[in-house]
């Protein structure tokens, strides 16, 4: 069963959200949570709480917050991190769907992975 996805600020396109739901998964953007502008700190608590997956393209902050949510003995979601930000829509998905098929919600929770040109089908 497909996981719940949070779309971080960072990646969040109105066609990949849009996509992503026509492919038939459960997603919400910062934008239709309302959340902009939101520290990526808050955002790791709200997918957290909303028992989603955050995807975001900020490699480097969430690197960094997963590691200290480890360190301060903090449990997340999961985090799913775009290597290449302006990767088209369609090449995302596929991506995203590869993931989807290989890990459910529980292999999630305090995973961080990349999302790479290897997942490429």
């Amino acid at each position: 069963m497909p996981f719940p996805l949070y779309i971080d600020e960072d990646t969040s396109d109105h066609r990949l959200t849009a996509a992503l739901r026509a492919a038939g998964f459960d997603c919400l953007s910062t934008i239709d949570a309302g959340r902009l502008g939101s520290s990526d700190d808050d955002q790791l608590a709200f997918s957290t709480a909303s028992g989603r997956v955050i995807l975001s393209a900020n490699r480097k902050d969430f690197m960094r917050l997963h590691q200290q949510w480890m360190a301060a003995g903090k449990s997340h979601t999961g985090i799913v991190l775009l290597i290449e930000q302006r990767t088209n829509v369609g090449t995302t998905l596929a991506r995203i769907e590869i993931l989807q098929r290989a890990r459910e919600l529980p292999e999630m929770v305090n995973a961080i992975l990349f999302l790479s040109a290897t997942l490429a089908p």
